[in-house]
């Protein structure tokens, strides 16, 4: 079976910002990516946040401005469970660097960042 294309280079589709496929995790807490900078000024954004992987632990947001970082846990501070996809919308604003820490040691992770499209 023969998969369908789908090409995704329209101008409207959001951009991918990060795509990491069978990574192998970090030590706990530890940068899952080179993060994401936010630039621009007085108008903030979003982001959609697709991860799995097959250890269950915590995930969280890491938000940077100058030398200050702030850790949010995701999911309600609930594990993500092992085998699941966990998606979500995060706002942003410009200023931050955003990065994302998982509270796993062992194993692998699938991390997607993209843009949202905003009318």
């Amino acid at each position: 079976m023969t998969a369908i294309e789908f090409k995704v280079n329209d101008p409207e589709a959001p951009k991918l910002l990060i795509n990491l496929f069978n990574t192998a995790l970090p030590e706990s807490g530890a940068d899952l990516c080179v993060g994401v900078s936010v630039t621009g000024s007085g108008q903030a954004e979003y982001l959609n946040i697709s991860f799995s992987s097959p250890a269950s632990a915590v995930l969280s947001v890491k938000r940077t401005v100058g030398a200050t970082t702030v850790s949010q846990k995701l999911n309600g501070g609930a594990a993500i469970v092992a085998g699941q996809l966990y998606q979500a919308t995060i706002l942003v604003a410009p200023g931050e660097t955003i990065n994302f820490g998982y509270a796993a040691t062992t194993n692998v992770y699938n991390l997607i960042i993209a843009e949202v499209i905003q009318s």
